[in-house]
Formats: structure tokens, C-alpha cells, sequence
């Protein structure tokens, strides 16, 4: 939280984390593309397919069903590319973005295996190069797997939103632990995190129940 006129950071400063995101936040940054940077994204996107390629090779069912293959890579794209879009346009609605919604959704239509397989690149490629990228990818990763091994067989409504309490928890737990060792978080910090965990829990459950 800045004040009106006060400085972010002065020139000639290191600049860390924060102050990254303080200045995108407000609009000051100008990311500049650079090919170390085009380099990464390629080399993690060529790892990706290829951790799911090998999946699919030794799945007796998702790689026979085309037309189930064909959904389970839309809903992939659609929620990297929104969560891409969240993430890195505002780092802070990063964690209340339902991602946790998508391993949910493949869970109830093809089992719980490829969603928690597909789950794991998902997180990776959303959170990778934002600020705080490793809490970041951590929650979003746990929270799929407690959504994903809370839900089972989904037979209720009820057992979405229960999954969606298990997203809460297990994401609430996650920021905590990783802020709670910096002394300058404050109380409030860790309050607005569990309160997106919150946020986040309700929506997947929503969405997932929608999807």
C-alpha cells in the first residue's frame, strides 16, 4: 500500500520483488521481452508436453477417447490463458483465480489420475515468472490435489462444496506457511490471503459444479 506521492523506489536502488510489483501494479513497469526470457517459456512448455505425452502413452483410457482428449485440452488452455492473464496483469487476484476448478471438472468426467497428472503442468505454466512464483505454484498445486482427493465420486452437490472447504484450508495453510517466517508480513497480509483462499475455495467449487 503506497500513499499518494510517495516514492516506490528511488533510482539507482536494487530493485526486489515488490517493488516489481508494486510498479506493475500501478501501471509504471514496462516489461521488456527478451530472447533468455522466450527461451525459458519455450523450454518449460517443451517439458510440459512431453510430462504429459508420457502420461498419455501409458493411459489406457484418455488417449483412446478423442473426443474426451480434445475437451480435457480446451479446458487446459482456457484456464492457462485466464490465469496466465490474471496472474500477471495483477499478482495479488492471483490467488483467488479457481484453478483448482479445472482438476475438479476432469476429475468428476475422466477420474481423478488424469486430473492430478494434467493438474501439476497447469500450475507450473500459470505461475511461472510471477511474483512469488514457488508460493504461488505450491498453492495452486495443493489446492487442486486437495480439491481433486476431497471430492471422490461427486455423487452430491454437497461433496463440491466440500472439496471447495478442502481448497480453503489447504490454500489458507499454504500462504501462511510460506509468509509466516518473513518478519515483515503483517497480521493483515496473511488475513487478506486466507480470505482469497476463501474466495478461491468458493469459486472452484462453483465453477466446477457449473463447468
Amino acid at each position: 500500500t503506497f500513499k499518494s506521492g510517495e516514492t516506490v523506489v528511488q533510482r539507482g536502488e536494487i530493485v526486489s520483488e515488490l517493488d516489481i510489483e508494486a510498479l506493475r501494479e500501478m501501471g509504471l513497469s514496462q516489461p521488456v521481452v527478451d530472447w533468455k526470457d522466450l527461451a525459458s517459456v519455450a523450454g518449460l512448455i517443451i517439458l510440459s508436453l512431453t510430462f504429459l505425452i508420457l502420461y498419455l502413452r501409458r493411459s489406457r483410457g484418455l488417449n483412446r477417447d478423442m473426443r474426451g482428449l480434445t475437451l480435457v485440452t480446451v479446458l487446459f488452455l482456457a484456464f492457462l490463458m485466464l490465469g496466465r492473464l490474471i496472474a500477471y496483469g495483477s499478482p495479488s487476484l492471483a490467488y483467488i483465480f479457481p484453478l483448482a476448478a479445472y482438476g475438479m471438472t476432469v476429475a468428476v468426467l475422466f477420474g481423478a489420475q488424469p486430473a492430478l497428472i494434467s493438474s501439476l503442468p497447469l500450475s507450473i505454466l500459470v505461475a511461472f515468472q510471477i511474483p512469488n512464483a514457488l508460493e504461488l505454484t505450491t498453492f495452486y498445486i495443493l489446492t487442486s490435489y486437495f480439491g481433486v482427493m476431497s471430492l471422490g465420486r461427486a455423487r452430491r452437490v454437497t461433496a463440491f462444496f466440500m472439496a471447495g472447504a478442502a481448497i480453503t484450508a489447504s490454500g489458507a495453510l499454504t500462504a501462511i506457511i510460506y509468509r509466516l517466517p518473513d518478519s515483515a508480513t503483517a497480521w493483515t497480509t496473511l488475513a487478506t490471503l486466507a480470505g482469497a483462499a476463501l474466495l478461491n475455495g468458493i469459486a472452484s467449487a462453483a465453477l466446477s459444479v457449473l463447468l
